[in-house]
């Protein structure tokens, strides 16, 4: 590290956007960002002078107490200039220190956090390291002391401009109760550097305590932890802890120093734990629920929207952590609300169901609170409830215009499509990568007016979409040779389409929407093939041998759904035609390498293309012919993408393909006779 890395104007314009996008209220000049930035270029060069000529002199930090559950923490604003300063050094300064920072310290550090160090404990617990000491310093962060922080940080930073300037960041005077008064020792919490600081500062502690405990030992900020299979060594661990802390100025909180047996329960960093799991603590909930409270009280003239948006934030920010919502109980309807939505979009559909059955528990005179439950309602297919949400609505306002749309729309809507949406959400929870699943909660969500149901399903299809994207290359001529599957001879199709001669498959459909195949122990029969092309059953193939080779190769084109979503339904003929040309082209260059390509239509997303191989065919030998290579030199276009099977080495009864002509709900063509390449008379 160089000093004159820190005032680099580069480094500095950096610096003055983490401080920007951070909105960090004004310090003690009240100066705010806004104004700040009204004179950016200015303020950064005089900084920089002001720095490179060590005149550089931090103003009063505006000091308050905030409220902790060990009691009050002393919480520091510095001035828009001195942060700008101090992330500036944040950013030169953090990498020379990371480096040398060891696995059991959680806090401050890219890639670890308090959820990182739960984990760890948990696997701990689970490997069977029941007993727990835990410790924390008291008043850490107000009780460096500032010698020997500046001894450690030149161990691996010791130019002398820079040491003077942290010391003089250090030692800004404090401003509160209307006086100044001189820092002594200390990094104030709300400083940019504070947390690199007191990572380095318990650096040697860890060193000691890793070096002896090893991966039991964890530490987050000022909270110790160590993790054993008897007491007797914590017994040890408490006396050396102590005895380290000592050396360098601190002490041990003696409320939270405790060792604990795990079948007694222990919380730690806000979740309970013992030796059967771990969850929320009941300490947690309660804060979540306090911290709730203030939204439930609503006005008319309040935004409800807005409101349930807010509690969100709350509720998002919480589940980040702890990873689940069953322990919140709803106190008022515009909780249950945000809660609900928040299981909505996290798919837990049980859960948000189970909360939407308890909103006939609150009263409420806001009309929006009928609209906003009413979609949701809907949302789930749980029309009738949806109607006497937007009933209670008109009940509190007669003329209200959206609630009066919403009802007319449910009664000009196909009842059927409510119980398709509660079918399909079925089916997804069973297959979350169901990808027809989402596109038709696509649809229906949009046609009921329900645009953020829709949105959201858009957004999970898009997830599990893979798009592959492709350089165009110029049109090639398009054939067309339409085939209609009733003209399959079933004995043709069965020496085609040649697979394990022991078993084949059978697709199943219950009355909820679920599906699957079901193994059927016996050779696909030539019966069995006309029922599947007649439409009357769906079969399915296990494509590799007992020599573990295959007789065909597919490869599935598909027109991305991006697309499809973010364009006019008109143009869908227009993508249809888009993905045969592509794989025309994928034909075009199986000929090129003196294979033959045949096409199926598979729906309305795009085209399947089968090789038929004489000799069979090895999965395992299918990087050394690629054909994955085949697609890439065939060139698709930007709205296609391609994959194929095999795709790697298989296992014999394993791998279950769908046959050609499928008919699910809907007929499907083939646009190439498979009587032509047959009789060898088949041409591209």
């Amino acid at each position: 590290m160089k000093f004159q890395d820190i005032y680099e104007i580069g480094n500095l314009e950096t610096a003055w956007q983490k401080v920007r996008g951070s909105k960090s209220p004004p310090g003690v000049d009240q100066i705010t960002c806004r104004q700040f930035e009204q004179h950016l270029q200015f303020n950064l060069k005089t900084l920089q002078r002001q720095i490179r000529e060590e005149t550089y002199q931090p103003l009063p930090v505006m000091m308050f107490q905030k409220s902790k559950k060990k009691g009050m923490r002393n919480i520091g604003i510095s001035a828009v200039r001195d942060k700008v300063v101090q992330q500036a050094i944040l950013k030169i300064i953090s990498p020379c220190f990371e480096k040398h920072f060891l696995p059991c310290c959680y806090a401050y550090r890219h890639g670890k956090s308090a959820l990182t160090a739960v984990n760890k404990a948990s696997k701990l617990v689970r490997n069977d390291y029941l007993w727990m000491l835990q410790m924390d310093i008291s008043n850490f962060f107000d009780s460096m002391n500032h010698t020997l922080l500046l001894n450690f940080v030149r161990m691996q930073i010791d130019e002398q401009p820079f040491i003077r300037l942290l010391s003089r960041l250090l030692k800004a005077k404090i401003y509160k109760e209307m006086g100044l008064f001189d820092t002594t020792m200390g990094s104030q919490q709300g400083s940019g550097l504070s947390p690199l600081l007191s990572n380095i500062y318990l650096a040697p502690v860890d060193r000691v305590l890793y070096q002896k405990y090893g991966e039991s030992y964890i530490r987050f900020s000022d909270d110790i932890a160590i993790f054993q299979k008897d007491r007797q060594p914590l017994e040890i661990a408490q006396i050396a802890i102590t005895r380290c802390l000592k050396e360098i100025e601190l002490n041990v909180n003696a409320v939270k120093n405790s060792i604990s047996h795990l079948s007694n329960g222990v919380t730690y960093l806000g979740y309970y734990m013992d030796n059967k799991g771990m969850g929320p603590s009941k300490k947690s909930v309660n804060n979540i629920q306090k911290r709730l409270e203030p939204f439930s009280k609503l006005r008319k003239t309040d935004d409800v929207f807005q409101r349930i948006e807010d509690i969100k934030t709350v509720i998002r920010g919480w589940h980040n952590y702890y990873k689940t919502l069953v322990p919140l109980e709803p106190k008022s309807i515009i909780s249950l609300i945000g809660i609900v939505e928040i299981a909505r979009d996290l798919g837990e559909d049980g859960l948000a169901k189970k909360l939407l059955k308890q909103s006939n528990q609150f009263n409420y005179q806001h009309p929006d609170i009928g609209i906003a439950l009413g979609n949701l309602f809907l949302g789930f297919g749980m029309n009738n409830a949806s109607m006497r949400a937007f009933g209670k609505t008109l009940q509190i306002d007669p003329n209200n215009e959206r609630a009066k749309a919403k009802i007319q729309h449910l009664q000009e809507t196909d009842s059927n499509i409510h119980q398709s949406v509660e079918n399909i959400r079925t089916v997804l929870h069973q297959n979350p990568s169901f990808q027809e699943g989402y596109q038709k909660l696509v649809d229906h969500y949009a046609s009921l007016g329900l645009y953020g149901f829709a949105e959201k399903a858009h957004e999970k299809l898009l997830e599990i979409d893979d798009n592959n994207q492709s350089t165009i290359i110029p049109k090639v001529h398009q054939e067309k040779s339409l085939y209609h599957c009733d003209q399959i001879n079933p004995s043709t199709f069965l020496k085609l389409f040649r697979g394990n001669d022991i078993a084949h498959a059978c697709q199943w459909i219950d009355d909820q929407g679920r599906w699957g195949f079901l193994r059927v122990e016996r050779p696909i029969a030539q019966e069995d093939i006309q029922k599947h092309l007649t439409g009357d059953i769906t079969l399915g193939i296990f494509p590799v041998t007992e020599d573990d080779r295959v007789h065909f190769i597919v490869f599935d084109i598909d027109t991305s759904k991006r697309r499809i979503l973010e364009s006019n339904p008109n143009d869908l003929t227009k993508f249809r035609q888009q993905a045969h040309e592509d794989i025309l082209r994928l034909k075009s260059t199986c000929k090129k390498l003196g294979i033959r390509l045949y096409i199926e239509d598979s729906g309305y997303k795009g085209r399947h293309g089968w090789l038929f191989l004489i000799p069979l065919f090895r999965p395992d030998l299918h990087k050394s012919w690629d054909s994955e290579s085949c697609i890439l030199q065939a060139g698709l276009q930007m709205a296609s993408y391609g994959n194929s099977f095999p795709w790697e080495k298989v296992i014999v009864m394993k791998v279950l393909l769908n046959f050609p002509w499928a008919l699910i709900g809907k007929t499907i063509d083939a646009v190439f006779s498979y009587r032509k390449w047959w009789t060898g008379t088949g041409s591209i």
